[in-house]
Parts: C-alpha cells; sequence; structure tokens
C-alpha cells in the first residue's frame, strides 16, 4: 500500500529502473537518484555536489558524476551534498563496498520545523516488504499494522510494500524527556527463523531534524527479521546496530551513546 503515491507509484517504478540502468561503475559513471520522501516521487532541479562537481538533478531525479577513485580493498564514505528550496539540506554519506556503491537511491526530507524528526527507510527491490516502527516508551507505537498516527504527534506518512521505499514517519512533537526506539522488520520474511534477508535488503536509515540530515545508518551484517536501528533519548540518536528475531527493547547504556554525526 502506497499512503503517499497513488497514481504516481507506477511512474516511480519506471524511473528507478531507468537509474539502476543507468548505473554503471564499468563505464566510469556513479548515477545517483534523489525522491522525496513523503511521496516517493522524483525530486528535479536539485543541487547535488560531489567530490568537487556540481550538476543539477533531471526530470527524473537522477545526476551522474565520474565513479570516484575508491581504495581496492575495504570500504569507503564519500559524501553528496544535496541543495534544493523547500527540502532539508543534506550532507549524503555515500558508502561503497568491493569498489561497488552500497545504495544509489537516497530520499530526502522536505523542511520540518523546529522540534520535529522524520525517519526514513530506503532499500533495495527484495525483500518486498519492510515495515517501519517508532515506539515511544509509555506511549505510542507507529507502524502500519500497529497505529498509524497520533493525532498531532506522530504518524506514518508513506508505506511501501513492493520493494526499495522509501518508508517513512515523522514525529510532528518530539518530548525532549521521551525514550523512543525505531526499528525495521521484515515482514515479508517474518515466519523465518535466522533469515538473512534483512541483511542482505541494502537497507539505510536517514534521521532528518534541526533542519539537517542527523545520521544515516545502514543495515549491519547478520541474520534476523528486525533491525533494531537506534533509540532517541533527550533528543540524542543513540545507534543500536542489531539484527536478530525480536526487537531491542532498551537502549544501550549511556557509557555507549554517541552523538549525532555532525559533517
Amino acid at each position: 500500500m502506497l499512503l503517499a503515491g497513488g497514481a504516481g507509484a507506477m511512474d516511480e517504478r519506471t524511473v528507478l529502473e531507468k537509474a539502476k540502468a543507468s548505473h554503471d561503475e564499468v563505464e566510469g559513471k556513479l548515477t545517483l537518484f534523489f525522491r522525496d520522501a513523503l511521496t516517493g516521487l522524483p525530486i528535479a532541479g536539485a543541487k547535488v555536489r560531489f567530490e568537487g562537481d556540481s550538476e543539477k538533478t533531471d526530470k527524473d531525479g537522477s545526476v551522474t558524476f565520474a565513479f570516484p577513485d575508491l581504495p581496492e580493498d575495504g570500504d569507503a564514505r564519500l559524501v553528496a551534498e544535496f541543495h534544493k528550496k523547500g527540502y532539508i539540506e543534506s550532507k549524503v554519506p555515500l558508502l561503497f563496498r568491493l569498489g561497488m556503491i552500497f545504495e544509489y537511491h537516497h530520499s530526502i526530507s522536505p523542511s520540518l520545523p523546529p522540534g520535529s524528526l522524520r525517519v526514513v527507510v530506503d532499500w533495495g527491490k527484495e525483500p518486498r516488504d519492510l515495515d517501519a516502527h517508532l515506539v515511544k516508551k509509555d506511549g505510542y507505537h507507529i507502524s502500519y499494522r500497529d497505529m498509524r498516527q497520533v493525532e498531532e504527534v506522530a504518524r506514518l506518512d508513506r508505506d511501501d510494500t513492493d520493494g526499495e521505499g522509501p518508508e517513512t514517519i515523522t514525529v510532528d512533537k518530539v518530548d525532549p524527556k521521551g525514550v523512543y526506539a525505531f526499528y525495521v522488520h521484515d515482514y515479508t520474511n517474518r515466519e523465518a527463523q535466522d533469515s538473512g534477508a534483512l541483511a542482505s535488503s541494502h537497507a539505510h536509515v536517514s534521521v532528518f531534524g534541526d533542519e539537517k540530515l542527523m545520521r544515516t545508518l545502514e543495515v549491519p551484517s547478520g541474520k534476523g527479521r528486525y533491525w533494531t536501528v537506534f533509540f532517541l533519548r533527550e533528543g540524542s540518536v543513540v545507534p543500536a546496530p542489531a539484527l536478530a528475531d525480536e526487537p531491542a527493547k532498551d537502549p544501550p547504556p549511556v557509557a555507549d551513546s554517541r552523538p549525532p554525526d555532525e559533517e
């Protein structure tokens, strides 16, 4: 089900396939694709800077650069800077593994009012249905199958069941003293024990707030139907990158917490 997509869903799928077809490291090109986190549709006319070059996204939301020089072994993380009026200016981290980009389509949040938070999940074609869950301790649970909306507090903006996302949850009023947990459930493989499908999904989660991309987290290796992505405690994102067959219930100790990325 697409909560915000409607008749544009087929267009979105066509655009994504076109973007994939143009993604070719062998030819020395890197094509990135940007879409709206609320609608899933392309963002055209955005300025993107990467490795000293600057280009604008076309009508399909794609932009192409020369493929960067990378180390032969190991991972590399580079940054693409995204700018467009009406959207949060974002320093998007690009993860490369074994000479290939981890994920080349990214969803960007429209501007948010102060005190709000938006969490976006993007992934590959499989599994087709990854569900986002936001749980406020002693409060509410936002997801497609629990509660879609808490009036004027939090809501599920967009649910995606056919792969790639985005799946988006917004908190309109973050409780500065509240504790929140965000996790991703591989609903497609919900009956499978010790499944490795989620780890292979190329899922990544973007956290937007304070008019910036606060943090991006990639799915870790391992097995499990649940990825506990992070806890939000006193306004700070505390990563909890664990895969398991149940979501984590409590945040790690204070000594293990880390502040948001400041790139």
